[in-house]
């Protein structure tokens, strides 16, 4: 739009704007449960498919626009649907808005307070103002929210006990905490826009430690992670909408050469602990990897399966997520990106380096899921379409053991319902394995639309650290115009992660498993650094820290 002021042949008011049309719109109902809180994009629930974005760069003025358009890039590659802007940071340049409008992406807008209780100032109102006004224009914007986690910090975290603050201290704080997130940014929306706005005074909306986290408003469940619970316990803390949660993932072996020297790569460095911010980072990450994996002595190996790790915490939590639509309505993990070299929650590393997870949340967000869910002595089979038609598929599943050898195959014509989560089958495990060893058996499923797989999904019956797995024969090519790579084993391969000894590849799939005899061929994106050679590509497996 331009807009221009004029008269006779004087300009008194000149300037462009660039902007867009949407209805994004947030709803929170009572029902028989609790309260929901979902989203709808022209009256049409959607399920949010979304990330914490924390600033790229500890020292902003560094951040190009390009910068922000390889990094919001990745994200829409990823299928993410919706970045909340985290209130511990900043408001973000005006390029990431235009990119997020341009990519389709919605923003949940942070307003910048979060876990503290601030004091009230004339000032804030000129920041509420100012921002409303600079962002209204973006049709990006989904949520306007007050602040990250204050409300759970005064009621969950102690702070009263901790400061020794009176009752009187207590409700002249809790006064002024409502009038910031409760009348004056709200106030401040509505001038702004002269309709009222989709906000929500203060993320989440209980802790996570109390019940209603799981039935009313949004949630950050952090029981993984911070009190060490299996990845399993995703699968029964399920609540209407998950904003936070994650697991660390240490970044690979080629960033920690551009920040440590060669002589700190271990784990036990000083380096290497400086570059870890949790205080029991490296020792919740040891906990869990004791649980399922076998424990690697290199640093890089140990990488590799710390990655591994991420990767099936992520998967766990965005499938329970998924199948329990329309319950639960939307997944946000924490977290995106870096703001420097560090291990820690994200998915793309400080350099932009991908890891393990980034392909398991490429995977877990697309239209259409797959997802298994084991328990007890039951396997369950869940199809989820995100898309509001229904949809024709064919459902194909192998049942193999690690040597390779098939055991079971079949073929199911299958219908979709749209937007829609459906339980497919119901097995008994020793059933379904006929007496098979389940340490050496594998299920992979696919599903295919006409000539094109939609959806794969490959299944363990027991922890990766019990599986008893083959050395495999891997092959490598690269294709004449280096577009893609095809890799096939004569053997079942768990995790194949393809890289160079001096830079991670920009590949369509990574940290896959290969079926026996069956070759896979992956895009290969082009980088500054060229085509690597067949033979600078190297692979690391499961199968190569722990066989038979």
């Amino acid at each position: 739009f331009e807009v221009t002021v004029r008269h006779h042949q004087h300009t008194y008011f000149h300037k462009r704007y660039t902007t867009g049309f949407s209805n994004i719109r947030l709803h929170e109902e009572k029902d028989a449960t609790g309260k929901s809180f979902y989203f709808t994009v022209d009256g049409k629930p959607v399920f949010i498919k979304g990330a914490n974005w924390i600033p790229m760069h500890s020292f902003p003025t560094q951040n190009t626009r390009e910068d922000y358009r390889r990094l919001l890039t990745e994200a829409r590659n990823m299928h993410i649907n919706m970045l909340r802007v985290w209130g511990g940071g900043y408001y973000e340049d005006d390029a990431f808005y235009q990119l997020c409008d341009s990519l389709g992406i919605m923003v949940w807008q942070d307003f910048m307070f979060a876990c503290a209780m601030y004091p009230y100032q004339p000032e804030n109102q000129l920041e509420f103002d100012e921002q409303v006004r600079r962002l209204k224009l973006h049709p990006c914007i989904g949520l306007w929210c007050g602040n990250n986690e204050i409300d759970e910090g005064w009621m969950n975290w102690g702070w009263q006990k901790q400061m020794g603050y009176s009752d009187a201290d207590s409700a002249h704080i809790k006064q002024t905490n409502d009038q910031i997130f409760r009348h004056d940014i709200p106030e401040a929306l509505y001038i702004s826009n002269g309709v009222q706005q989709s906000y929500h005074p203060s993320s989440p909306t209980h802790g996570w430690g109390r019940k209603e986290s799981m039935t009313e408003g949004d949630a950050h469940y952090w029981g993984v992670w911070w009190g060490k619970q299996p990845f399993s316990i995703f699968n029964e803390k399920v609540p209407r909408f998950m904003s936070e949660y994650g697991f660390q993932g240490m970044p690979s072996m080629n960033s920690y050469r551009q920040f440590i020297p060669a002589d700190a790569l271990s784990l036990g460095s000083a380096a290497v602990k400086q570059h870890q911010k949790h205080p029991t980072g490296f020792e919740t990450i040891a906990t869990y990897m004791q649980r399922d994996y076998p424990i690697p002595e290199a640093f890089d190996d140990y990488i590799y399966i710390s990655q591994l790790l991420q990767a099936d915490g992520m998967r766990t939590a965005i499938e329970a997520h998924r199948r329990n639509r329309p319950y639960c309505m939307g997944t946000m993990f924490w977290q995106l990106n870096d703001c420097w070299p560090v291990a820690s929650w994200s998915v793309i590393d400080h350099y932009g380096n991908r890891k393990a997870a980034y392909y398991t949340v490429e995977q877990t967000y697309r239209d259409a899921l797959i997802s298994v869910h084991q328990y007890d002595n039951k396997i369950e089979t869940w199809l989820v379409n995100d898309l509001d038609r229904a949809r024709a598929v064919t459902l194909t599943y192998r049942l193999l053991r690690t040597d390779g050898r098939m055991l079971d195959s079949n073929t199911v014509e299958v219908s979709l319902p749209p937007a829609a989560s459906t339980l497919f089958t119901t097995l008994d495990i020793p059933y379904f394995l006929k007496g098979a060893d389940r340490s050496r058996c594998v299920l992979y499923i696919q599903l295919w639309e006409g000539e094109t797989c939609i959806a794969e999904r490959s299944h363990l019956f027991v922890p990766p650290a019990k599986l008893h797995l083959q050395k495999p024969n891997i092959q490598v090519s690269v294709s004449p115009d280096g577009t893609s790579l095809t890799v096939q084993s004569d053997t079942y391969v768990r995790q194949a992660y393809l890289y160079t000894d001096n830079r991670e590849l920009l590949l369509s799939d990574n940290f896959f498993d290969l079926l026996p005899n069956a070759p896979k061929q992956i895009s290969l994106q082009p980088s500054p650094e060229g085509i690597p050679a067949a033979g600078d590509i190297r692979i690391k497996c499961l199968n190569f820290l722990h066989s038979d």
